[in-house]
């Protein structure tokens, strides 16, 4: 700062000299002057210019000047801090080859240089001495300022901590829930085929022994006393053997489906298929069901029906449903199928207008921990087992079913599919 003030200093004084223009020995100095400036600030190519301006002024005047020989000091200074030993002595010489005056004015100049030395040394020492307590007081910031940054720092840690702690804590939650979740699952699919097992040991235990060991006796009885029975006696008994037979069949046959389905090893191919027929082929071999009790068996699904479905089960699902209507219907009454278009696909129903069911009895209909086997309108035994076969083959199919019955106003069982 002290050094540019000096040189706007020597500036000013150069304008105004150069404005003047007759005064070229102190324009000179001063040019000299600059350049030792320059030259004690370390600027050595801007020191050079100005003793040499200093040079070409004064070099050929009549008489000699003191800015000359300080110029050439100064040019043996700079070469010497640069380490041109030539140009060095080449300046010395021109220093000392001139007359006794320039020597007296050199030395005069020098004096002065020195004395500017000195002054710009007591300068500096000021100046070292404000920037050092400038630098004590930019410490005593920077001190001030670490310990803020620490702080910052420290809680920036600290909270970053935490939140990677709460971070972990929430994973470790989520793995938890996602573990108990799997055990729930697990545990569900445990108890249900605990269930599954238990239903099955029911059904072989009471509900296939009985109707078996009914034959046995019928059959037996029928043997034994076969002479001393009328024709009518005797067709009587066949017809119960028949129906028990055709009581058991059907129990086995259903057995074996639901086994199958339990272990995945019924095939599901759905194919392009005339509804139409599936339902014939489900509903013709139950007509003479129908005829022995003056029911109505009637499929309203029109010819050339094209859906898209597991002929195989979508006939059992028929079949099963319309057995069932049949059972719980008294005679004179009606079951029929139909058939509708859906925005999301097609719905095929079975309705009746027999004994109906009440709320109860339809949340057990499709749940294996809960079958009820119900007598029918004529005594027909039954497991449930086939309602919940049908419940398996529409969620193979990614539909649903929905039952609307109540006491003594029939039953309509609705089976959605999807497009």
């Amino acid at each position: 700062g002290r050094h540019e003030l000096a040189l706007k200093t020597v500036d000013s004084a150069v304008s105004m000299l150069a404005l003047d223009r007759v005064d070229t020995a102190r324009l000179a100095s001063i040019f000299a002057s600059k350049g030792d400036i320059f030259y004690l600030d370390n600027q050595l190519d801007s020191s050079q210019k100005y003793f040499e301006k200093a040079i070409a002024m004064t070099e050929n005047l009549p008489e000699p000047v003191n800015a000359l020989g300080m110029s050439y000091q100064g040019m043996a200074r700079i070469y010497q801090r640069r380490n041109i030993s030539d140009s060095v002595v080449h300046y010395m010489l021109l220093m000392t080859n001139t007359d006794a005056d320039q020597r007296e004015t050199r030395i005069q100049g020098s004096l002065a240089a020195l004395d500017r030395r000195h002054e710009y040394f007591k300068r500096t020492k000021r100046f070292e001495e404000e920037k050092k307590e400038l630098q004590r007081e930019v410490f005593r910031n920077y001190v001030y300022i670490g310990a803020l940054i620490f702080v910052v720092l420290s809680v920036g840690v600290f909270v970053w901590v935490r939140l990677r702690a709460a971070r972990e804590i929430t994973k470790r939650n989520v793995t938890l829930r996602k573990v108990n979740t799997e055990l729930t699952a697990s545990r569900q699919e445990l108890n249900d085929a605990l269930r599954v097992k238990d239903r099955f040991f029911s059904i072989i235990a009471h509900d296939l022994k009985n109707p078996v060991a009914a034959f046995k006796e019928l059959a037996s009885t029928l043997n034994n006393s076969y002479d001393a029975l009328n024709e009518e006696e005797q067709k009587e008994f066949l017809q119960a053997l028949d129906d028990s037979s055709e009581h058991v069949s059907q129990l086995l046959e259903n057995l074996l489906m639901w086994s199958r389905a339990q272990r995945n090893t019924i095939s599901f191919s759905p194919e392009q298929f005339d509804l139409s027929q599936i339902v014939n082929n489900a509903v013709d071999p139950l007509q003479l069901v129908a005829q022995q009790k003056q029911i109505e068996l009637t499929s309203l699904i029109p010819n050339g029906t094209m859906v898209t479905v597991d002929a195989n089960m979508v006939q059992t699902i028929v079949r099963n449903t319309a057995s069932n209507a049949l059972k719980f219907t008294h005679e004179g009454g009606e079951v029929t199928v139909r058939y509708a278009n859906t925005s999301a696909g097609f719905d095929i129903s079975v309705s009746d207008n027999g004994v109906g069911m009440t709320a109860d009895h339809i949340d057990s209909l499709f749940r294996v921990d809960k079958v009820v086997s119900t007598k029918g309108t004529q005594g027909e035994n039954g497991t449930g087992l086939g309602l919940i076969i049908c419940k398996e083959f529409v969620d193979k199919h990614n539909g649903s079913v929905s039952v609307d019955s109540s006491p003594q106003h029939g039953t309509t069982f609705t089976f959605s599919f999807p497009q």
